[in-house]
């Protein structure tokens, strides 16, 4: 949040007009905070990218130029942290994001919001994933809970019951707070101590 501070001063002139010649003396002054919200905003990036041929051979050539966060998406990492923040911390399901999209004159349909997520999720958070799930199973003590879901895709008929099991380094380690997701169609108590079914 940024501060911008406006004076409100009196003149000279308005001073003298009130008080007389040299009739008057400097209070502390009065601070009054007024809060702005400014609603988000779009703009488009458009890359206009130099492509080149060789008159011999014909073989090609790009500009060099950025590289997006997916091969033929639009979407850039401002956008995603978009939709990541407003899904998955305000719970906002895709479809009022989708209208919220539109409203900022953004035309984005929840089938590729939901698209990106998985996809960027495959791509950058399975590193993360990755690297920290050996790291959590370092610990001497691991807290590990499971919360049922249905799934309609799975291999299973639409409706059946598989869990959400999530695991944690716990408060004692301060210093290394771990949460880790991890699918499995089962309750099954094995699941934790395979440390195999977390990666």
């Amino acid at each position: 949040m940024s501060l911008e501070r406006i004076d409100h001063y009196m003149t000279e002139a308005e001073l003298k007009s009130e008080f007389g010649e040299k009739g008057w003396k400097q209070l502390p002054h009065t601070v009054v905070k007024r809060h702005h919200f400014t609603q988000a905003r779009i703009t488009v990036d458009e890359h206009h990218i130099g492509v080149y041929a060789d008159k011999e051979d014909g073989h090609m050539k790009r500009a060099p130029h950025p590289k997006g966060l997916l091969p033929s998406s639009p979407v850039t990492p401002s956008l995603a942290a978009a939709v990541m923040n407003g899904k998955y911390v305000n719970a906002v399901p895709l479809y009022r994001l989708e209208k919220e999209f539109e409203r900022y004159g953004l035309a984005i349909t929840r089938q590729n919001m939901a698209n990106w997520m998985i996809r960027l999720a495959d791509e950058y958070l399975g590193v993360m994933y990755d690297y920290l799930h050996p790291k959590l199973y370092g610990f001497h003590l691991i807290q590990a809970d499971e919360t049922p879901v249905l799934v309609n895709k799975d291999g299973r008929p639409a409706g059946s019951k598989s869990y959400m099991w999530v695991y944690r380094s716990g408060y004692t380690y301060s210093d290394g707070q771990i949460v880790l997701y991890e699918y499995q169609r089962t309750r099954n108590a094995l699941h934790p101590r395979h440390t195999g079914n977390l990666s």
